[in-house]
């Protein structure tokens, strides 16, 4: 009788270290497309911050294109 208990207690620990693996497993595949997700939204991030930064060099161009036009109108002015 020892031995069926034995057995059975032997069954259960294979058991319960089954699942311990299954859910590990699955915490891992949780974490792995955690990571994942947050290297998209990395990757995102800088696709923006490279956009943000064209963005202002453009808008600084053409703040001297206007200010370049506007010094050529009053020039012109002068010359009127």
């Amino acid at each position: 009788s020892e031995s069926v208990v034995h057995a059975e207690s032997l069954s259960s620990i294979k058991k319960k270290q089954q699942e311990n693996a299954k859910k590990a497993k699955e915490s891992q595949a949780k974490l792995d497309k955690n990571k994942s997700s947050q290297a998209a939204i990395e990757a995102e991030v800088a696709r923006i911050d490279k956009l943000s930064s064209e963005t202002d060099l453009k808008v600084q161009a053409k703040q001297t294109d206007i200010k370049e036009t506007k010094e050529e109108i009053d020039v012109l002015k002068g010359e009127i």
